[in-house]
């Protein structure tokens, strides 16, 4: 039964071919996940410590994350 159905549709079935604006998608999706994963890791690790001096570098974090920000936007903007 399975090589009568695919008998009928051989002539219908074509090759797979790789999209490369797929490929390229998929790879910014993915570097631009991790770079969300990463400041939410650093923000998570800064919110519990304790001492004051620290504290402080995380006031000057928020710099960095307006840096990560702008460059996931970048990522998408590229993107065609």
């Amino acid at each position: 039964m399975i090589a009568r159905c695919l008998a009928a549709l051989h002539a219908e079935l074509t090759p797979h071919v790789h999209n490369p604006e797929a490929i390229r998608l998929t790879e910014h999706v993915r570097l631009r996940d991790l770079a969300v994963a990463q400041a939410v890791q650093l923000g998570n690790q800064l919110e519990t410590i304790a001492d004051t001096a620290m504290r402080r570098i995380s006031v000057e974090s928020e710099a960095c994350d307006r840096c990560i920000a702008a460059l996931t936007a970048c990522v998408v903007v590229a993107l065609p």
